[in-house]
């Protein structure tokens, strides 16, 4: 755990191979591991050591803000780690956000993992959909990221109230979809959107419209 916690990754793997898996399995009084630690510390090598020592329970482990080791994985662009998480994780630990509203596929749309559609088919329509305290979505990280395929799988999911979710400055999905040019993601979307979030301009009082033009999209 501490060797994990203090980013010393020869330290880390030496002693994955003399631990028990009783020892390796284990967790601290807010449920982090030492997978939780090599995942937040961008560990790849260790977690995978792990990962191949580790109990479902284990892995499936999340602390008292909400957070995994998938959700680290995420966040710090680890996509192999990433994969070997998702197919050893039971849905409700995929599903989990933490007490910010972040969930894993969250992270992974934002930082542009094309991964982030093998995590779509194991998630539920409440995770898909959730926005953080800011209002920023999944899909709307998808769309800035220019994720195209990613992007147009999360419309097909997600409800009319999380399509049209606009952030605390004023940008949509569809705001990023017309300035990064997806014009597949942005015809989807407008034909899901209402009045108001289509017309919607952010703080600068640039709309939809406005990228559409300037990227020049007719249809």
């Amino acid at each position: 755990y501490w060797a994990c916690k203090s980013n010393m990754s020869d330290v880390a793997k030496k002693l994955i191979d003399r631990m028990s898996d009783c020892a390796i399995n284990k967790w601290n009084d807010i449920e982090e591991t030492a997978l939780y630690w090599a995942c937040v510390k961008n560990m790849p090598e260790v977690a995978i050591k792990l990962i191949d020592r580790m109990s479902d329970g284990a892995i499936n482990k999340w602390n008292n803000k909400g957070e995994t080791a998938l959700y680290w994985a995420y966040l710090h662009n680890m996509p192999e780690v990433a994969i070997k998480l998702i197919d050893k994780m039971s849905d409700g630990a995929i599903n989990k956000w933490d007490n910010r509203g972040y969930t894993s596929l969250y992270y992974a749309c934002y930082n542009n993992m094309p991964v982030a559609i093998k995590l779509i088919d194991k998630m539920s329509d409440e995770s898909i959909n959730k926005w953080d305290n800011k209002g920023y979505t999944a899909l709307y990280w998808a769309c800035k990221s220019n994720m195209s395929d990613v992007a147009k799988k999360l419309i097909d999911r997600m409800s009319d109230g999380a399509i049209n979710k606009w952030n605390n400055k004023g940008k949509t999905a569809l705001y990023w979809a017309c300035k990064n040019n997806m014009s597949d993601v942005a015809k989807k979307l407008i034909d899901r959107m209402s009045d108001c979030a289509i017309n919607k301009w952010n703080d600068i009082e640039e709309t939809a419209l406005y990228w559409a033009c300037v990227k020049n999209m007719p249809e």
